[in-house]
């Protein structure tokens, strides 16, 4: 259930009425505890023209758009649930038949549908790790992840990326709040298990994360140039970019990040990728799925 929040612009200016006062703490820099406030000035909405109604979730971070179900793109997903992450597919050049044709271009032949015989040639190239057949294609990606996950996720380095700036634009309020806490593996060094269920160790994060955001916005405030100010900012930090690869490429990464002692942040981007592709290419991510356990 979300909490009903309606803007109204005056002189740069927003004035958001919240309509009721029983609600969870919502976890905003600029909201504080909306138990206690129900009319607050918001001045730097990151798209102050587009302020109509606005949607505050529990345990959310940020103001997100209301946009009706029947609109909302198929290949547009929300892989953290806290709806401020995305993952877009947002272009798509070749599939199945191209990987055969890359393949079957040694003998001088192409085809033009794929038949039962391609597909045991797609399987053939897997298992036997004739890779190259799989790089005459690109997908492109947009990406809106934490910073902590985009660091993990540029280690990728056989990709294209464009990232947005925060020397060229003010950073919004949009943080991510783990919905549960995990346990450091005293096994995998690396790696988390379990849950931690002190329910103060969500107040600790919260209160950082706001102190650090005041910091930035003071700090804004007292004329200091962005490409400075954002050293203060958490790593939980949203970001956003975008992200081109092939699916020789896709694959390397998916078997990385979809294996278990992977971060489970990162893991769900993983997931959404695989989903998203394999309308594509059906038959080539189903047998690197059978080769290597991917799911």
């Amino acid at each position: 259930m979300g909490l009903l929040l309606r803007t109204q612009k005056q002189q740069n200016k927003f004035t958001i009425t919240v309509n009721t006062t029983d609600y969870p703490l919502a976890f905003c820099p600029k909201l504080g505890n909306t138990k206690q406030k129900t009319i607050i000035s918001y001045t730097q909405h990151p798209q102050p023209e587009k302020a109509k109604e606005y949607v505050l979730q529990e345990n959310k971070t940020n103001f997100s758009q209301k946009t009706p179900a029947s609109s909302t793109p198929t290949n547009l997903l929300d892989p953290l649930g806290d709806g401020i992450s995305s993952l877009e597919l947002v272009r798509v050049s070749g599939g199945d038949i191209d990987v055969v044709n890359a393949a079957r271009v040694s003998f001088g032949t192409l085809v033009e549908e794929i038949s039962d015989r391609d597909e045991k040639l797609i399987r053939y190239l897997v298992q036997h790790d004739h890779t190259s057949p799989f790089e005459h294609n690109q997908l492109s990606f947009r990406v809106k992840c934490p910073l902590f996950v985009a660091r993990q996720w540029m280690r990728h380095r056989m990709n294209s990326y464009n990232e947005i700036s925060y020397r060229y634009t003010q950073a919004p309020v949009e943080f991510y709040l783990p919905s549960q806490w995990r346990r450091q593996d005293t096994v995998n060094k690396q790696s988390s298990i379990g849950t931690v269920s002190d329910a103060h160790v969500a107040d600790v994060y919260r209160d950082t994360v706001q102190a650090c955001f005041a910091a930035y916005e003071k700090m804004l405030e007292s004329g200091v140039c962005r490409e400075q100010a954002r050293g203060v900012l958490p790593s939980c930090t949203y970001t956003q970019f975008i992200f081109t690869c092939n699916l020789h490429s896709l694959v390397h990464f998916l078997k990385l990040r979809l294996h278990p002692g992977a971060q489970h942040e990162i893991q769900v981007y993983a997931q959404g990728m695989l989903a998203l592709a394999t309308p594509h290419f059906p038959a080539s991510l189903k047998a690197w799925q059978e080769k290597w356990g991917l799911r």
